[in-house]
């Protein structure tokens, strides 16, 4: 079936000069309608389309899209409709049904019993319920990522080239989900839409740590405030990818340019968002020099975002040593759709795709299997030591060759029967698996967020009822527990430098367990004796082995900071344990309570400052905050920590992070490409090799490298927990303000009571 261009009727009506209004009353249909319509041109029916098109003077050749690959086009249905329904009808509900003081529970008293999300905090809590999962296109540059994208949705959308194309982070989203208020299929975003307010802290590579948030790209005033172009499909082979000779104009722009995001109507983009990274460069790493080109910082600044990463590989020199690396550290960061035992239908590994890509008719399917064999050889060989090890930990799942030969597909766009399977595998996971996963997340999610509220408003009008039956009594208390502030004070203090004198033991230990890995490791003999265990062929062992010493010493150096996270979050416990003693009145058991969360205080802390480093591990431990609900921009506090709402590796992603993103390990091997070049031809091959690695990396400043990032982990700790407790106790102290001032006013006590039953009487309500 022909698919109509939405950018030709859409033209059409302005060049003429016609609003959407004018065009609806010319149609004798609505203005809604129109809008619609121009989204999905699709959907119009026939005698409406033959009318519209006979308005403008077009033909239907004038406005068929040039399609790609339809015959390996994603279908994967709609398995978000049956939620997206009932998160309407749960919109709904809140709309008409919410109280007219509900929010005066949040905006005025939120502490009181905990916090009661408002109105808007409920918005976006539904809004984080509908984000489609965003699959990441990643890899070298030149391996056909965006040719891939492009056939998987089955249109030429990304600009595809046999040089270095994609410069730009490109958001590929279904038409339908396009604001109203933006006209254009195409929009070029500078990296400010990105930044995280909320985050002050520069990151290695300067500048705040972006925010891959795409609820932010249905925001008008900040895309507004962003947008560098807005216009049509051509844009993006304007501006977005590299250029030969660009005049200063367009260069300007191309510089602004950090980001763009796409309409188009594709079956594939109904599941999902599809995301197409700038290559990894593959420059030298150099001490005087920065070792990564600025394509690559945007990829690896997202990746952290992914939800499902497509890794395309050439297949002619599939899967080398960088690729190995770059792969390890993905894992530490993709989400474990597979944990838990309601999740184990979820296939081993189901989130990440192997791509043998340019698999073309001069590579026979004897020679495919070849490739598939020894390259997922060499991944499990590679990985099974660190990061596998850390993955089935996680999840349960043990993981073999077989599971990563599950998830490794040869493509070639030419050759339907080919690339099947990776079509199939695509629709299966995104399709079926992944929504399987999500959904049962978010309803379960939804059940306790009612569960949790309902009791902590009962709880809140209890409270409320005491102190308007008992004010004066709890006058007198309040009263005693503010008389307590200077010893309070005291306590938390000497806790708070108990941490920080902990902290700075730990970070000593880490920079000399750094320390002495990297030299152990970087011993000739052993490096040798791996070598003339681990290969047989001198070119595999040229290629990987580099890459095998730093997976060796970063698996290593990372079960030694588990140990000391351990140690931390102890001692962080101890610290929170010490306001046990000041939330109960100066009488002990017959004191008031103060109803205070010093948990989700503390952890609404760190949200804050966006880094964790060690408290990355404390706040995994938490799960979902125990069903307290702490919303910032539509997502939840251990997002904003790194932390996988499906169960994701806490300490391992700060740790990734504080060593410099995910592709770090792939730069650090980078720069001894150079080993291909080399001929050894003597029996102590082996031996030369390892000799070269040791130079090349001490040259390099490897345990540098090492002990900095340990440093910075620590530093990332240090200022989270200073912006934790500064939070809790802050928030105590509001608690206390805030009860003193209510137990004075009998009436408003009362009225506080009756808010609290009205508001847990709407969350028994809600449709979930």
């Amino acid at each position: 079936m022909p698919i109509v261009d939405p950018n030709v009727l859409k033209e059409a009506r302005k060049e003429s000069g016609m609003s959407q209004a004018q065009l609806a009353k010319n149609l004798d249909i609505s203005q809604t309608q129109v809008s619609r319509y121009e989204k999905n041109p699709d959907s119009i029916p026939a005698g409406l389309f033959s009318r519209w098109t006979s308005l403008f003077g077009l033909s239907p050749a004038d406005v068929l899209q040039k399609t790609s690959g339809n015959s390996l086009r994603v279908n994967p249905g709609e398995p978000y409709l049956e939620l997206d329904r009932d998160l309407d009808l749960l919109e709904r509900y809140i709309e008409t049904q919410a109280p007219r003081s509900f929010d005066t529970l949040s905006n005025d008293e939120e502490k009181v019993g905990g916090k009661v999300p408002s109105v808007e905090d409920l918005k976006a809590r539904i809004n984080d319920f509908r984000r489609k999962p965003n699959v990441m296109m990643a890899g070298g540059f030149d391996t056909g990522k965006s040719y891939l994208a492009n056939t998987l949705m089955g249109k030429e959308v990304l600009p595809t080239s046999y040089t270095p194309a994609t410069r730009v982070i490109t958001v590929v989203r279904h038409v339908e989900d396009r604001p109203d208020w933006q006209d254009e299929d195409v929009w070029l975003l500078d990296d400010g839409l990105w930044s995280n307010d909320d985050a002050k802290e520069d990151n290695d590579q300067g500048g705040e740590r972006p925010v891959l948030d795409i609820a932010r790209l249905n925001d008008q005033e900040k895309c507004g405030g962003a947008k560098v172009l807005a216009g049509s499909h051509d844009l993006l082979g304007k501006y977005g990818v590299h250029r030969s000779e660009p005049t200063e104009e367009v260069k300007k722009k191309m510089e602004e340019a950090h980001s763009a995001v796409v309409y188009v109507d594709s079956p594939f983009l109904k599941a999902c968002n599809v995301v197409d990274l700038p290559g990894f460069g593959d420059l030298p790493v150099s001490k005087s020099s920065d070792p990564k080109s600025a394509d690559q910082k945007k990829a690896e600044s997202v990746l952290p975002f992914a939800d499902v990463v497509l890794y395309a590989s050439r297949a002619q020199g599939h899967l080398s040593g960088k690729d190995l690396a770059r792969i390890s550290a993905l894992f530490q960061l993709l989400p474990k759709p597979g944990a838990g035992e309601e999740n184990h239908s979820f296939p081993t590994l189901g989130n990440l795709f192997l791509v043998a890509t340019h698999a073309d008719r001069n590579i026979s399917d004897d020679e495919i299997e070849k490739i598939k064999k020894r390259s997922t050889s060499r991944l499990h060989e590679h990985l099974k030591n660190g990061a596998l090890l850390k993955y089935e930990n996680q999840t349960g799942h043990s993981v073999t060759v077989g599971d990563l030969r599950a998830q490794w597909f040869p493509f070639w766009a030419e050759n339907e029967e080919r690339s099947r399977g990776l079509v199939d595998r695509i629709e299966e996971v995104i399709g079926e698996k992944l929504p399987e996963v999500s959904i049962r997340k978010a309803r379960k999610d939804l059940q306790n967020l009612k569960e949790n509220v309902q009791a902590r408003c009962d709880s809140g009008a209890m409270l409320y009822q005491e102190a308007a039956e008992e004010s004066v009594r709890q006058q007198e208390k309040v009263k005693k527990l503010k008389e307590k502030s200077d010893e309070r004070m005291k306590t938390l203090r000497q806790k708070r430098e108990e941490v920080h004198a902990l902290i700075d033991k730990q970070e000593q230990k880490g920079k000399n367990w750094a320390e002495t890995i990297v030299r152990n490791a970087l011993d000739e003999e052993d490096i040798a004796h791996m070598i003339g265990n681990s290969f047989r062929d001198k070119n595999r062992a040229k290629n990987q082995a580099p890459a095998r010493v730093v997976e060796y010493i970063e698996s290593r150096l990372e079960r030694k900071i588990d140990d000391l996270n351990d140690e931390i979050v102890d001692k962080v416990d101890e610290y929170l344990d010490a306001f046990e003693e000041f939330s109960v009145g100066a009488d002990g058991n017959e004191g008031v309570e103060i109803p205070f969360d010093v948990q989700g205080a503390f952890a609404g802390g760190l949200a804050s400052v966006g880094t964790a480093g060690a408290l990355a591990a404390w706040a995994s431990q938490l799960g979902s905050l125990g069903g307290y609900v702490i919303v910032s921009q539509g997502v939840g506090a251990l997002s904003a920590l790194g932390v996988s709402i499906s169960g994701g590796a806490a300490a391992a992603s700060a740790w990734v992070a504080a060593m410099g993103g995910p592709v770090a390990l792939g730069a650090a091997v980078a720069g001894v490409a150079g080993l291909a070049s080399w001929r050894l031809l003597t029996k102590s091959w082996e031996e030369r090799l390892a000799k070269k690695i040791v130079k090349y990396y001490r040259d390099e400043g490897l345990e540098e490298n090492f002990v900095s990032g340990v440093e910075k982990y620590w530093e990332q700790t240090r200022k989270a927990f200073e912006a934790g407790a500064e939070a809790a106790e802050n928030e105590f102290e509001s608690q206390l303000n805030q009860l003193e001032k209510l137990d004075k006013n009998e009436k408003e006590a009362r009225r506080q009571a009756d808010r609290f039953e009205e508001a847990r009487d709407f969350y028994a309500g809600l449709p979930v």
